[in-house]
């Protein structure tokens, strides 16, 4: 990759330099995730857990009260090649990528704060976005974030924060940005 910050106004476009600043001085494991270009998915502040295996996995859901749910045998699957309307395509489950017989946790609460939760390759990632509107990043999303963030070191989860995101264009960080300190 050639390029890993992305320029002040798109940087700023959507939230303001204080908002950022704030945050990412202040999230100790999670960062802000701003979208590289339009065509990408909506802004977030996010933080993943690694894990090892089936059961170590099944521990940190256990600290965070969180269950894997099976999907049955008999379940409708989509089709490849087949387009569905949205309708259709809410009846289907996601499977868990490394645990197919494991539906994704997907949008889910862990003590009343929403959370997105996606499980694939050895990490649980956490998103938190959307609380207030579509695609952008709200001081109530990273208030949910510094909740679930005290949550992590209540269980004692921060040795499986995983640090793999520097390189990322998308990932916003002091050591990235470190004119944003305050």
């Amino acid at each position: 990759m050639t390029n890993t910050i992305i320029n002040d106004d798109w940087l700023f476009k959507t939230n303001s330099k204080e908002q950022i600043a704030l945050w990412i001085s202040t999230l100790k494991y999670a960062y802000f995730w701003r979208r590289p270009s339009f065509r990408d998915d909506g802004d977030y502040i996010t933080l993943s857990l690694n894990f090892t295996d089936y059961n170590d996995l099944i521990f940190i859901l256990g600290k965070l009260g969180l269950e894997l749910k099976k999907i049955p045998t008999d379940f409708p699957k989509p089709k490849y090649n087949r387009a569905y309307d949205w309708n259709e395509f809410k009846k289907f489950k996601s499977p868990i990528k490394d645990f197919p017989e494991y539906e994704q946790l997907s949008l889910t609460y862990i003590d009343d704060i929403p959370i997105s939760i996606w499980i694939e390759n050895g990490k649980i990632t956490f998103n938190f976005s959307d609380s207030e509107s579509n695609y952008q990043v709200s001081d109530k999303d990273y208030d949910n974030c510094l909740k679930f963030e005290s949550i992590l070191e209540k269980n004692e989860l921060e040795e499986k924060v995983n640090r793999e995101y520097n390189s990322n264009i998308g990932s916003i960080t002091l050591e990235k940005y470190p004119h944003l300190k305050i």
